[in-house]
């Protein structure tokens, strides 16, 4: 995308307050639209902890797994199989947007299936089983929610 031409013409002083000076935006050139700014420093995220979390769930998820299996529920099945087959390899992941994805995404989509269309003997398993986990998970991944996209 070409970045547009702002008409420095149209700047007006404003009064009492600091003003964008034309000469020096002249000087600059055309503005980005796309400019992603640098960021402040990053705050760190324990991915220790993250780490500790995804094994946690992928230890019960087996539980809750076999579980699904012996109820017979093809579609519960399917669900734990959909919320645990990345887990593995967000475990010492770096790019902070596959936590994301999984915690708004997939983690999301199996929490409204069961929500939605789980039994309540499958409720109860994420309840006992995931929420304990994901509890302890959620302050970290908050941290990287918050982070905003910079550039590199």
């Amino acid at each position: 995308m070409k970045p547009r031409e702002l008409d420095l013409s149209k700047l007006r002083q404003s009064l009492g307050k600091d003003y964008a000076d034309p000469v020096k935006l002249e000087a600059h050139g055309p503005f980005d639209w796309n400019y992603l700014p640098m960021c402040s420093p990053r705050v760190e995220v324990s991915m220790h902890e993250l780490d500790d979390g995804y094994k946690m769930l992928l230890n019960v998820g087996f539980i809750v797994l076999r579980d699904a299996i012996q109820s017979g529920s093809s579609e519960w099945i399917k669900a734990e199989m959909e919320m645990l087959h990345n887990i593995p390899s967000l475990i010492g992941e770096s790019n902070s947007e596959r936590h994301k994805y999984y915690w708004l995404h997939e983690r999301r989509a199996y929490v409204d299936w069961i929500s939605k269309y789980g039994s309540e003997y499958a409720r109860s398993r994420m309840k006992t089983f995931y929420d304990p986990t994901w509890e302890a998970m959620a302050k970290e991944v908050q941290i990287l929610i918050d982070q905003p996209v910079c550039a590199t």
